[in-house]
């Protein structure tokens, strides 16, 4: 971030199963081939200050996803 310094630190969002997270699945990303559901959390804190810029915010949505590519994979037939 050139001369800037930034966090973000996020917290998972509980749900009506303690025990698992919250997740949206069949959303599509962009151009991912597929991926595991959009996990909802939350953000404690997001800041950044540098370049003449200072900003935070708390409490916002966040979201977690691990996405799948392959050069050779091929498109999802539903597209």
């Amino acid at each position: 971030m050139n001369d800037g310094k930034g966090e973000v630190v996020l917290e998972r969002v509980a749900g009506t199963k303690p025990n698992q997270e919250i997740v949206i699945p069949n959303l599509k990303y962009w151009e991912a081939q597929s991926n595991n559901g959009f996990r909802m959390w939350k953000t404690k804190v997001e800041n950044y200050s540098g370049q003449g810029h200072e900003f935070e915010y708390k409490g916002t949505n966040g979201f977690l996803i691990t996405i799948t590519f392959s050069g050779k994979a091929t498109p999802n037939p539903a597209d």
